[in-house]
């Protein structure tokens, strides 16, 4: 009887001690809840604060515990796993109307060094803008093993509440102030953003590898039952992965005729890091690929035409006030870098050797081995890489192939692109096949000067045939000048090609030619449709 109940008294002894560690556990979780959801309210109470004061000209400042909160926010990194998406998810937040980024890049701590582009939005309040910035340490990694801020902003932490008050309009920080994210839609308020895609990676599957080139490989991939196109490049063109980041990430960059951006990653594979791009998936793939399978016809020519130099112009264009967006060079036009989407526009893909100019002061910048920095300059370590010999060699302009073109002249880098899109346009208008307009033929696809040099040819092959006293370009064929639509293209083309860079057409007024084509195009196929000469 003893020893029973000394077992009866144990066994009761456990289970309260059960019962009370249990209660302890329910009590911490039900106190971890209400934190959260104090935070949470006190975040949303908050955003609607600064919604009714953002009229005002005197907004009052932010508690100061959600000050303190804010400068505790981690900074963004790029270790292994770790993505940089931007693009839809970005849509909602541009129209906070908040400071947007252009570039800001800085290879060490000395600030001077650093290069950057900021523009200030005039009807946001500085309260607004405190609230929404976030630390942004972006260090993508150099496999050089040089420096490793090469994002594109780079800062140690945000300025001081005093510092903003004596220098609310300057950003001497370094640091990026456009709203990454929604503080309102984080969730419980604390730790990272639900709407920031961290994991981008981990959800993709690749299904087919659809192209591969001294850069890397792309995937057709799924992300989230969506179709995206994932290129991998080798850590050996890192400056290019890098590049294209840094352009596609610039706002004022979402357009029709660009290629949609998705997110930036590097992803640690045990060997290895590969460096990924996300993009939009178009399964008509390059222009070049569909060109040599198939013909088109005059509005479908006039169709790929316009959008191309819509993309073309956007890029050229610098655009001033809340977007900011610079101006850009691409600087590797061809028909294999411009995608055909599915109702037969294209848009225009490939920023690796892009370079933008700095408002206001008339720098090139672009990325090399050291960084961002200006193009020519001692300190840039980018120099030699921007010389003028960079892209196709059978796209090359002229002032290219001679090594006559200053790489620190924008004018001059854009007049370059004018020549290249020329070249594309002729790849188009060789492949017009439109029987309902006289139009039988059905040549097959050729490269331009595909007669005159080989199909990798060298630089001093291009010389010969493009520069004086060559002056060689593709031929206009005489049956071009007898249809409206590719008549005006002949012109188009004569005057992209010109030997002096001075004298071509400008990226706008080569958007406006194609528009007259297109719209000749239209008239032609609502006749051909009143008459029934094709079904409509």
């Amino acid at each position: 009887p003893n020893s029973s109940a000394i077992v009866a008294a144990t066994v009761g002894a456990m289970a309260f001690a059960c019962l009370a560690l249990l209660a302890c556990l329910l009590g911490i979780c039900y106190s971890h809840w209400r934190r959260l959801k104090l935070q949470q309210s006190q975040r949303l109470d908050q955003s609607d604060s600064l919604l009714k004061s953002s009229g005002s000209s005197s907004p009052s400042p932010p508690p100061q515990h959600q000050q303190k909160q804010h400068h505790q926010q981690p900074a963004l990194s790029s270790a292994s796993g770790s993505s940089f998406a931007f693009g839809q998810h970005r849509q909602k937040l541009d129209s906070t109307g908040a400071v947007e980024k252009l570039l800001t890049a800085s290879n060490s701590s000395n600030s001077s060094s650093a290069v950057a582009f900021v523009c200030p939005a005039p009807n946001v309040s500085q309260q607004q803008q405190k609230m929404l910035a976030v630390p942004n340490n972006r260090s993508r990694g150099s496999a050089g093993g040089g420096s490793s801020s090469t994002g594109v902003c780079n800062g140690d932490s945000l300025p001081s509440t005093q510092q903003q008050q004596q220098q609310p309009n300057q950003n001497t920080s370094g640091v990026d102030t456009a709203p990454v994210f929604d503080h309102s839609q984080t969730g419980s308020g604390s730790g990272l953003p639900i709407l920031l895609p961290r994991t981008v990676a981990r959800e993709i599957e690749h299904r087919e590898l659809i192209g591969q080139g001294r850069f890397g490989q792309v995937y057709r991939s799924e992300w989230r039952n969506d179709p995206v196109a994932v290129k991998i490049f080798s850590s050996r063109a890192e400056s290019s992965w890098s590049t294209e980041g840094h352009m596609y990430e610039l706002p004022g960059m979402r357009h029709d005729s660009i290629l949609g951006f998705i997110a930036i990653d590097n992803i640690d594979i045990g060997l290895e890091t590969q460096l990924w791009l996300i993009t939009d998936y178009h399964a008509n793939g390059s222009l070049q690929s569909y060109l040599t399978r198939c013909t088109v016809d005059q509005h479908t020519m006039a169709r790929m035409l316009h959008s191309i130099a819509s993309g073309l112009a956007h890029l050229h264009s610098e655009i001033t006030g809340v977007k900011c967006k610079p101006a850009i060079a691409h600087r590797d036009i061809k028909s294999n870098n411009i995608l055909v989407k599915s109702d037969l526009s294209c848009c225009i893909a490939d920023f690796g050797l892009a370079v933008a100019l700095q408002p206001g002061c008339g720098n090139v910048i672009g990325f090399g081995s050291g960084g961002l920095g200006v193009v020519g300059g001692s300190d840039s370590g980018i120099g030699e890489a921007n010389n003028g010999l960079v892209g196709t060699r059978r796209y090359l302009s002229p002032e290219c192939l001679n090594a006559s073109q200053d790489a620190r002249d924008f004018t001059a880098l854009r007049k370059a692109d004018v020549y290249a899109t020329g070249l594309v346009f002729w790849e188009l208008a060789v492949r017009c096949h439109d029987p309902n307009r006289g139009i039988t033929a059905e040549p097959e696809y050729q490269q331009p000067y595909h007669d005159l040099v080989p199909n990798n040819p060298t630089l001093e092959e291009m010389q010969a045939v493009v520069c004086p006293p060559a002056n060689a370009r593709p031929p206009i064929l005489p049956i071009w000048h007898e249809h409206p639509v590719l008549s005006r293209l002949c012109q188009v083309l004569t005057e992209c090609w010109y030997q002096s860079p001075a004298a071509r057409l400008e990226a706008m007024s080569v958007k406006d030619q194609t528009a007259r084509m297109l719209h000749s195009a239209n008239e032609l196929l609502a006749a051909d449709k009143e008459t029934g000469t094709v079904v409509a």
